[in-house]
C-alpha cells in the first residue's frame, strides 16, 4: 500500500511502504524493494519525511552496484538507524541527512 496516515491526514507516496517508523517528528520509510520496476540500476528506497509528508532526505546506498536497495530497517538500543542492503551490508544511517555513517559487510 502506498498510503501513510500521519495524524488525521492520509498521504499517497510514490511506492508501496514496507516499513514506516516514527521517531519524534520524523517518519522513516522503507519502500518495498519489489516496487523497483527497472531492469538495472539502483533503488534508493529509504527516505525520511516530515509530519506533512515533505521529503527530508533519501538515504545513500552502500554500493554502486545495480540492484542494490534496502530490504529492512530498524533502530537499535542506542537509537541508531540501521538499514540492511540486498548486497549484504548493514549500514548505520545518519538520521539527519541519510548518509551512511558506517557500513559492515555481513556475508
Amino acid at each position: 500500500m502506498n498510503k501513510i496516515e500521519i495524524g488525521n491526514n492520509i498521504f499517497t507516496l510514490e511506492y508501496d511502504v514496507k516499513h514506516a517508523i516514527q521517531v519524534h517528528n520524523i517518519i522513516y520509510i522503507l519502500f518495498n524493494p519489489d516496487c523497483n520496476t527497472k531492469k538495472f540500476g539502483q533503488f534508493k528506497n529509504l527516505i525520511a519525511i516530515s509530519q506533512d509528508a515533505k521529503r527530508i532526505w533519501q538515504a545513500d546506498l552502500p554500493t554502486n552496484m545495480s540492484g542494490d536497495c534496502y530490504y529492512d530497517i530498524e533502530f537499535d538500543l542506542d537509537q541508531s538507524l540501521l538499514a540492511y542492503s540486498i548486497k549484504s551490508y548493514t549500514c548505520y544511517i545518519d538520521k539527519k541527512n541519510g548518509r551512511i555513517l558506517n557500513k559492515v559487510f555481513t556475508k
